[in-house]
Order: structure tokens, then sequence, then C-alpha cells
């Protein structure tokens, strides 16, 4: 005989008042990801400025080639131009790509810039909430649907990355999905089966995370579907979706991924000749295109990676991404919750497990693809983005459980929500504080590297001063620029049309400005701000005299002028346009001597000499380039 789904008691409260609940945490969602959409992509570093440029780089890609047949619906990362028109050239085929159609339809729509890519993961983020909600509510009533969408939109991880366009987004979408119709299911109703389904193959085709749900969702049910009737659809519809979702993205990524592409596209790319696609080579096999990618994965598995590095960079993310005190509270009163549950048979009503257990199934496989991937982990902070679920489960029951022993208690009505309150706030803050930190530059640097655009694709750009490629090579400064930005030496500088420098750093300058006097050119400074300065060359300088030496420059052959006492470690230093750090103190002679400029000469350890020419002093130490390097004479 069917046994009837608990519904919620008569202390969940009144449903209208808390569907009004709903409407406030959505338009609190609006408005939190409405702040600072507009601003720039400033410090690629962060993970909110790394995505968004390069999911717009992508779209812009893909509105060149006709996205449905010649792009196969995937990520084009670059497009060439053949005779018969644009055509893909490189694919993003690292991952299934279902984030390429929302993209590539809301770019069409709402067009390329930061706040259209903010705003798609944004929609794609109070989409889940109102799924959630409904979820949380076919159970458990109105009032804990809406305490748990407060506590997870409010969850510092929601706040930075749901509106970061990434796979997460679109995989969190499915999971919401996949609860709705999980309790749906389990209520009777069988509509819901096929939206289930629909679920696991979205969930599949978003990210290779999405697969690991997908088997712990159907492994689960299958487990329970032996004693509980209602639970039997949710296999067999599971495994429908499931081996669709492999259909879907096996085909994708063999259409992407014929023998020998990869070659034709880097050739093609660095040519500029149109690639061969599709039939210009015979398809992988289904095995080697599984073998690549499980191989490109195992690659990233994080091996040289100490155990004890790893769990201590999550025990970091985690405190990031929820805070230490309520995150961990949280999981441990969700976990002691399903526990009390399950032992006392409340949580099975109706043949199936309470939805806090999906989402402990959520969590489990969230550190479960953090292993296996476990240098991407390492990395990226948004990993343990789907935690949220668990967490806010657990808030939302604590603050449940408060008011039922707070009203047996006779205890004002007020101090429920002003719990529940206090709580909110204590989350939202590190949120918005890490949405204020923007990190290094600001609209004028955003400014400078879109005046590179107007160069021209072929105008070769190059840096020299304190930054680091740690800041150059994201996407946020090519979105800008027009084109990838690389560090170089300051003698290198002449071969570039176009010269980044940082102005804080004089004496780099000076001996960037040094090695620019190149015979026939000369630089002029074209825009600065306050951390950069970019200067053009142009011609028209004039030629100096055969024979005699550009200024600044100097003569091959030139005897060193000064020297340093002593012998230097770091043997392996002692190569080409290599710069090392030499301290003052080892200077012999006046150092009145020593300017940006000179050469002067040191020797190692290991027995060798080497001259180079000085690019900058500091207080303690001087930076030399090294030039060329000979044996010591032995004695």
């Amino acid at each position: 005989m069917k046994q009837p789904i608990e519904r919620p008691s008569p202390g969940s409260g009144r449903p209208s008042a808390w569907r009004w609940g709903l409407a406030l945490v959505l338009a609190a969602q609006c408005l939190i990801y409405a702040y600072r959409i507009t601003d720039g992509f400033y410090d690629g570093r962060r993970h909110t400025n790394w995505g968004p440029p390069f999911w717009l780089m992508a779209a812009e890609q893909m509105h060149k080639i006709r996205f449905w047949t010649d792009g196969r619906a995937g990520i084009v990362s670059q497009a060439v131009e053949t005779p018969a028109g644009p055509k893909p050239g490189i694919w993003y085929a690292s991952h299934p790509q279902f984030i390429a159609i929302p993209l590539y339809l809301w770019t069409g729509a709402f067009g390329l810039s930061e706040w259209s890519a903010r705003a798609l993961a944004s929609a794609a983020t109070l989409l889940a909430s109102l799924l959630l909600w409904l979820a949380v509510e076919e159970r458990h009533g109105p009032k804990r649907a809406t305490l748990f969408a407060a506590f997870w939109a409010a969850l510092p991880s929601i706040v930075v990355y749901g509106h970061n366009p990434n796979q997460e987004s679109f995989v969190m979408l499915f999971l919401a999905l996949a609860a709705l119709a999980h309790e749906k299911v389990l209520a009777g109703d069988p509509r819901w089966r096929w939206p289930w389904a629909a679920s696991i193959v979205g969930m599949m085709w978003s990210d290779w995370s999405g697969w690991v749900f997908a088997g712990l969702f159907f492994a689960a049910c299958a487990v329970r579907c032996r004693k509980e009737v209602r639970a039997r659809p949710l296999v067999l519809h599971a495994l429908l979706g499931g081996l669709l979702g492999v259909a879907v993205v096996g085909a994708q990524l063999a259409a992407e991924r014929p023998a020998g592409f990869a070659a034709q596209a880097g050739a093609a790319v660095a040519s500029g000749a149109a690639p061969r696609v599709g039939a210009a080579a015979p398809a992988s096999s289904p095995s080697a295109i599984v073998r690549g990618v499980w191989a490109q994965y195992r690659g990233r598995s994080g091996a040289g990676i100490p155990w004890g590095d790893w769990g201590g960079k999550q025990l970091l993310y985690f405190e990031t991404n929820f805070t230490p005190l309520l995150g961990f509270f949280g999981l441990a009163w969700a976990l002691g919750a399903l526990a009390r549950g399950m032992r006392a048979g409340a949580e099975r009503s109706g043949g199936g497990a309470s939805i806090g257990a999906l989402f402990l199934l959520a969590a489990a496989g969230t550190l479960v693809y953090a292993l296996v991937v476990r240098d991407a982990s390492f990395v990226h902070v948004f990993f343990q983005y789907y935690y949220s679920l668990l967490i806010a489960w657990g808030l939302a029951s604590f603050v449940d459980w408060s008011g039922a022993a707070l009203a047996a208690r006779r205890l004002p009505r007020l101090v429920e929500p002003a719990l529940a309150a206090a709580m909110l706030v204590f989350l939202l803050r590190p949120g918005f504080a890490i949405l204020n930190d923007t990190g290094w530059g600001g609209p004028a640097e955003m400014a400078l590297l879109r005046s590179i655009k107007g160069f021209g694709p072929r105008a070769t750009v190059g840096v020299i001063g304190s930054l680091e490629d740690a800041w150059l090579a994201h996407p946020n400064v090519e979105y800008y620029s027009g084109r990838r930005i690389w560090s170089m030496y300051p003698e290198d500088a002449a071969k570039k049309d176009l010269v980044l420098l940082t102005p804080g750093d004089r004496s780099v300058q000076e001996a960037a400005l040094s090695a620019l006097a190149d015979p026939g050119w000369r630089f002029e400074l074209r825009s600065c701000t306050s951390l950069l300065c970019l200067w053009q060359r142009t011609r028209g300088a004039k030629r100096p005299a055969a024979g005699r030496p550009a200024a600044g420059r100097p003569a091959a052959g030139r005897p060193a002028a000064a020297r340093f006492a002593g012998a230097l470690d770091a043997e392996k230093a002692l190569m080409p346009n290599y710069v090392r750090t030499i301290p003052l103190s080892t200077f012999a002679g006046s150092l009145d001597a020593l300017r940006v400029g000179v050469r002067v000469q040191a020797s190692t350890k290991g027995g060798k000499r080497f001259v180079g020419t000085v690019t900058a002093i500091g207080k303690e130490d001087v930076t030399v380039s090294v030039e060329s390097w000979e044996d010591l004479p032995k004695k």
C-alpha cells in the first residue's frame, strides 16, 4: 500500500507570507548581481575576471561562423578565414560544451560587454534559486524553502561566483532541476520523470563534474528502488538520461576532434591558411576520444602536489567560500539532521530519501571530482561551488528547528527572524568584501589596454618593468588589447612596435629607454596612468654616423667599467639575457660609478666570469642582464 507523503506541519508558517519571502530573496539576488556589473575585468588573477573575458572572446569567434553547422554548436576558440568564409580553427574541446548554446544566444541578443557576460550567469543562478525553492517546498513547506533560498543566496561562494559565467552556473541549474524533479516523482507525479532525465543530460553536457553527480544519483536511486517503489522511475530515467548524455557529448567531441585536426588547425592559425575541416581527416574512434580525454585529465591529477598542501588549500578555499564558522556549522548540522531523520524513518516518507540526502550526494560528488583532478581543484577556488547546497540546507534546518524550540518555550517570535537576519549579514559581508577587492589595475589601465587595439592586429607589444606574467598572461588583458602581451628584457624593446612600462620603477624605465635608442627608430609616449605607460615606436630618428655607437648602447667588445668582488652563487644564471640580482656589498669601487647602462663583470663560485649591463639599482642590490660568460683561468 502506498504511504502518504509527509507534508509540512502547520507550524511551518503561512504559505502566502513565505512566498513573499521568496520574492524578496530573488529581488535581493538581483541587487547583488547588479552591484558592479559594469566593472571592467581589472585583475585577471582573480577568477571573477578570468572567466568572463574568456567566454566573451569565444562568443566573438562563434558569431563569425555558422554556429549550428560548421561550429557543431560548440565553443570555437579560434575562427580562421577560408575561401568559403570563416571556419572553426580551434575548439575548446577539453570540456563538455553546453555553455556554448546559451552563450551564443545571449550575446547575440545583448551583445559583448562586461555586464552581458555577468548577466548570463546571474540569470542561470536566479533560475536555480527558484527551482531549489520549489524543490524544498514540495516536502518541507514554504518556510524551510525560503530559509534555504535565503542562506544559499547569501553564501560568499554564490555571491561572488553566482554571476561569474562558467560551467558551474549551468551544472548548478541542472542540479536544481534534478532536485525538483526528484521530489515531484517521489510525490507521485509521473510527468516529472522526463525533466529528471533532462537534468541528467544537462549536467553531463555542462561539465565533467556533472558526470560524477549523474553517476552518484543513479547509484543512490538504484540502491533505494529495491525497497521503495517510487524510486524506480528515477533509476530508469536516470539511465536513459545518462546514455543520452554520453551520446551527445561523445558525438560533439568526435565531430571536433578528427585525427590530425589539431595539427592542421595549429598550422592554419600560424600561417593564416585555411585548415581542412571535417572531411579532410577521418574521425577518431570513440575509444580514442575517451582515452585522449582521460589522459588529459590524468595529467591534471596533481600527482606532484603533496596531500598536506592540497588539504590546506581546500580548507583555505572553504573559509573563503563559506566562512569558517557558519560553513562548518551548516555542514555539521545537515549531517546530524540527516542521520537523525534516517534513524527515525522520517526522511524516507513516500519512498525516497529527503532532498537533504540529494544535497549530500552533490557534496560527495564535489569532493570526488576535486580528488580526481587534484591540480585543478588546487588552483580553482570555485570548484567547491556545490558544497553550498548542503551547507544552506543545514543552516535552514537549524533556524527552522530553533524556531520550534523557541515557540515551545514561549519566547518572543522576533528571536527567530533576528537570528536568521544576523546569520545572513554574517554571510554577506565577506562576499561583498571579495567583490570590492578589485586587485591590481582599474578603469584607466583597461582604457590604456583598449587603445592598443587601435594600432591594428599586426602591432607587436611587449612589457618591461615590475609587471609579472602572472598579471599579463590572462584573458582580461587579451580581451581589452586584442592580443597576448608578454614581458621581455629591456634590450628587446627595439624589436616591438609598442612597449608598456611601469612608471614607478624608474631605474628599470631608464634601462628600457636606453635600450629603445635604436639607430633607425625613436619611441614616443602615447598614454600614461599611475600604473602603466604606453610607448610607440615611430620612424624618423636620425641615424648616427657610421662607426659611431648609438647613445646609451655599449659598443661591441667594450670592456666592463666596473666589477664585483668575490664569487657569486647560481651557476645556472649564466645564460644570455638572464637577469640576475647581485648584492651591492660585493661591488668593488666607488658606488658613484655604478649607474644604469654601465657594463660590469662578476665571477661565480663555479669558476666562471660573466659580463652584463646594469638594468636597475636598488637600495641593497643591483640587477644585471647577462651578456656573455667565460671560464676563469685555472690556477
